[in-house]
């Protein structure tokens, strides 16, 4: 299975892409070269109106005073933009799609206000649906030739001491993931919480 740009998967022919289907969730491992046209294919699914969410890492600054010690998790800076049509998600992947998908540490999604079906893509090529229409899910992903597994070995699962993996923040035309929240103001983007 292929990569993004901003991740290191050291054990990365263990990772098949495949999806499973447990309790309202869909988590798949979606090669590089598919990663768009899931996302693309999902939005055109979607009941308008909709919106967009996007996740990064929590600054240095902020970790110092969130962070009881060494060993508790990293926080995450939530932003949404609300009440957007699918023209406007699409023009969002067009724009800015591929820092996006090649970002090493920006997770994102898009979601209806209506039925609440929401694509979210994580690290490492991870990507969730969460949705109770199991049967959208299902020919989404077999339009995409991606199969169901009954046991789905991520990234994560193959990262240990000896074998860690990585991931990183990447520049595409002059632009990291950071640049997009003031990129997307136009589209509404506003800081929602801390996660």
């Amino acid at each position: 299975m292929n990569f993004s740009k901003g991740y290191i998967v050291p054990l990365r022919d263990e990772v098949e892409e495949g999806y499973d289907y447990k309790g309202k969730t869909a988590t798949a491992n979606v090669s590089y070269e598919k990663i768009k046209d899931v996302i693309l294919d999902f939005i055109a699914g979607l009941v308008e109106p909709c919106f967009f969410i996007l996740e990064l890492p929590a600054t240095r600054q902020q970790e110092e005073t969130l962070r009881a010690d060494d060993y508790a998790s990293f926080h995450s800076n939530v932003y949404y933009a609300d009440g957007l049509s699918k023209r406007q998600l699409l023009e969002i992947m067009d724009s800015y799609g591929e820092i996006l998908i090649n970002d090493g540490v920006c997770e994102f999604g898009f979601a209806s206000h209506i039925t609440r079906d929401e694509i979210f893509v994580c690290k490492y090529n991870i990507v969730k649906i969460f949705s109770t229409n199991e049967e959208m899910i299902k020919k989404l992903f077999d339009r995409h030739n991606i199969p169901r597994r009954e046991s789905l070995k991520t990234a994560w699962d193959t990262f240990s001491q000896t074998s860690p993996g990585d991931s990183k923040a990447i520049k595409i035309d002059g632009l990291t993931c950071y640049d997009l929240v003031d990129k997307l103001e136009s589209f509404g983007l506003y800081f929602a919480q801390i996660r």
